[in-house]
């Protein structure tokens, strides 16, 4: 009998008539929204207010939530973080205060570029309109950070950067979806790019075609994915509730245990430990292992979090997204644990990357189209994508000086996508490995190791990086 913290309350028949009532509904969002009160997020009523208007008005959903996206959009738009930098940086507040204009100059040009893909599809610019997307993204890249511009060109250019670099990814997947009748696509449709329950540049759920199909079609299916959202709402509490008790307790920080139990660190940061060794000064082997498990731990717990917050509210707008994390303690592969950890970024990779290298290269040799296929996901795919997503380094140092100074995170992507290229190719034409001890053991010692790659400390190089995890089995004086 499988334990569950929280029940399955969308199997209860009286919770199910109930949630389709109106004071059902309004329930449900209201408990919804003071969990999310409870996890900091200062929108909280805001949130509230459009998904009660959302579950009572479910003919409108769509439209709903287009205007509640666009109200997302000038409010806590995605992009401001990035935004405020750079016009702090370069001495142009107007930017943020004009930033709306920006945003329609986006949409404009990314409706048009839609438009011309499905129109002229056969022609060579938009025969492979995802792919030329990328390109000519990061030639105005290198363009707007190796040449001298007028500050009014200057700054409108990296402007608009900044803010298509939130939606490439929604736009890869409209273009994708190009060839299928059945969704055709108008202006309004940009408001479903970066929809307010998501603050992420990869699309949460995925695609418009992924977004149809699993949208509530009835009242009960509506009644359902909501209690599910709630569910789902709710573990991410326990979760953070878990989260909080592990910073205080292993890294002494403040939290609700204070008043029960005086708390100092047990252990180090990953950064702590590598700043340590790199002086010379390291701690034992054993501690250092022990900074990695928990290094592992907080990061499994905190990109859990925030997929399931998105997840949640998608549901409670009446969309059965599946989960973005989902036990990946129980994986019994490599491949199989980053599968669980990021559902939404791996599935971006495999359509945007997997799937162009595997139908077009290798095709007489089965092992080696898998293995560079996968390597092109999780490894160049990775790496471009988060190169892109820190264009705040790139307006900083240059193009070229970024590349070099992402040298750390390529190392990552490389390792990591031969592993999972080799787990790939491990699992073809067997049975699935059982979840044993020492298997468990290997992939999360593998992780444990790799993780403290894919957020390096901008001032240590791969040496510095190399000779520590050498440090982690063998003494290997600095």
């Amino acid at each position: 009998m499988e334990l569950r913290i929280i029940p399955r309350l969308e199997t209860s028949p009286f919770l199910l008539r109930f949630s389709q009532t109106i004071l059902g509904k309004v329930t449900l969002v209201a408990v919804f929204s003071i969990l999310v009160y409870f996890h900091g997020k200062v929108f909280w009523w805001e949130l509230g207010i459009a998904l009660t208007l959302i579950s009572l008005l479910p003919q409108f959903r769509r439209q709903l939530i287009g205007v509640t996206t666009a109200y997302w959009l000038y409010h806590h738009a995605p992009y401001k973080t990035d935004l405020v930098w750079f016009s702090a940086n370069f001495e142009a507040p107007f930017l943020l205060k004009y930033h709306f204009v920006y945003v329609i100059i986006c949409f404009l040009m990314a409706w048009l570029y839609i438009i011309l893909a499905r129109k002229w599809s056969g022609h060579w610019l938009f025969e492979r309109p995802v792919r030329n997307l990328l390109l000519l993204y990061i030639v105005m890249v290198v363009y707007a950070s190796s040449v001298s511009l007028p500050s009014v060109i200057f700054l409108s250019l990296w402007s608009i950067l900044i803010i298509a670099g939130k939606y490439l990814w929604f736009l890869a997947y409209a273009l994708s979806e190009r060839g299928k009748e059945n969704h055709p696509f108008s202006l309004t449709d940009l408001m479903q790019f970066q929809p307010f329950w998501g603050n992420s540049n990869v699309p949460f759920p995925k695609s418009a075609t992924y977004m149809q199909k699993i949208e509530a079609k009835s009242p009960l299916d509506l009644a359902t994915v909501q209690i599910k959202g709630l569910k789902l709402m709710l573990w991410a509490s326990v979760m953070l509730l878990g989260l909080v008790t592990f910073d205080q307790i292993v890294y002494g920080s403040h939290g609700f245990l204070e008043p029960f139990l005086k708390t100092m660190p047990v252990l180090p940061t990953a950064e702590q430990a590598i700043t340590k060794y790199l002086m010379g000064k390291p701690f034992p082997r054993w501690i250092c292992w022990l900074v990695l498990v928990a290094n592992v731990i907080k990061k499994v717990l905190v990109i859990s979090i925030s997929g399931s917050l998105i997840i949640a509210i998608c549901r409670m707008s009446g969309f059965n997204a599946l989960r973005n994390t989902y036990k990946p303690l129980a994986s019994r592969s490599i491949a199989e644990f980053y599968n669980r950890l990021y559902y939404y970024f791996k599935e971006l990779l495999v359509e945007f990357f997997f799937y162009p290298t595997y139908f077009r290269f290798f095709k007489q040799h089965p092992r080696v189209r898998i293995f560079f296929a996968t390597f092109a996901a999780a490894g160049f795919g990775n790496a471009i994508f988060h190169f892109l997503r820190d264009i705040i380094y790139i307006m900083d140092l240059s193009f070229w000086s970024a590349l070099v100074n992402f040298q750390v995170y390529f190392l990552y992507c490389l390792i990591l996508g031969t592993a999972i290229g080799l787990s790939q190719l491990r699992s073809m034409g067997r049975p699935p490995p059982k979840q044993g001890v020492i298997n468990s053991l290997f992939i999360w010692c593998f992780y444990c190791l790799v993780m403290i790659l894919d957020e390096p400390i901008p001032s240590l190089s791969i040496i510095d990086y190399g000779s520590f995890m050498l440090n982690m089995f063998i003494p290997f004086a600095r």
